[in-house]
């Protein structure tokens, strides 16, 4: 909770007049003349049908108390003069009143959202432009760089070693067999690869500390906005070939 500050406080002054009138004309000309001035709570005074006084209240808002009481006091005078050009002069103040409208503490709440954006590049002075206008944006990066590799750099790394792997495969096949047999054409091939994901080192350390940073109160927006960028590091892909071949019996002559 805050203290509202003495600059910040509202008040609101008040004056409840009563008015007689014996004729259903003057009181439609009595509410339209209110209604100039958003007055809508004129009401019978003391709640009888035999009665002609009824009431309505004259307000204002103002930063204090000494304020909000002139500025209603000249209003009462524009309402008052106009009044008597209606011949509705039989009127009297029957209450005065000034009170503090704005609470003295207010319940200040703060609220942090987070949205992640993925950017798929492949070049990385790109990267630079894509943070300056992320900076003009006041967006705070945080040091959460996310790093991966597309489908199609896998697949051209998975075929540059294809070969690679399928003659290390024959060989251990070969070093398995006894000198009198061969391997044949391959009967059956499987490439299995392991799941891949790159990105930026100690990425969940920094992410919840930018996150507890900004969630402290009094955080530097200046801290919370350095961007450090890393270069993605070497990946690795685990490819496993499995096979079977036929088996060819050496023929001597």
């Amino acid at each position: 909770y805050e203290e509202v500050s003495e600059d910040n406080a509202q008040y609101k002054a008040t004056l409840t007049l009563a008015i007689n009138i014996n004729d259903n004309e003057k009181f439609l000309e009595l509410n339209k003349l209110l209604d100039k001035y958003n007055i809508n709570n004129v009401q019978q005074l003391y709640n009888s049908e035999t009665n002609n006084a009824f009431s309505f209240s004259i307000f204002e808002n103002a930063v204090t108390a000494n304020k909000a009481k002139d500025m209603v006091y000249q209003k009462y005078t524009t309402i008052t003069n106009e009044l008597k050009n209606l011949q509705l002069d039989n009127f009297s103040i029957i209450q005065s009143n000034t009170e503090r409208t704005s609470p003295k503490k207010i319940d200040k709440k703060q609220h942090h959202v987070y949205n992640t954006v993925q950017i798929k590049i492949n070049k990385l002075d790109v990267v630079s432009k894509i943070i300056t206008k992320a900076q003009e944006l006041k967006i705070k990066v945080n040091d959460d760089i996310f790093y991966s590799v597309s489908p199609d750099a896998i697949e051209r790394a998975i075929n540059d070693h294809e070969r690679l792997l399928l003659n290390k495969l024959i060989n251990k096949v070969e070093r398995l067999l006894t000198k009198q047999y061969l391997v044949g054409d391959p009967k059956y091939l499987d490439m299995r690869k392991a799941d891949y994901e790159q990105q930026s080192p100690k990425r969940r350390e920094r992410f919840y500390g930018a996150m507890n940073m900004a969630m402290a109160p009094g955080s530097d927006d200046n801290a919370t906005n350095k961007i450090n960028i890393y270069a993605p590091s070497d990946f690795e892909i685990q490819l496993t070939l499995l096979g079977r071949f036929e088996i060819i019996k050496k023929v001597t002559q």
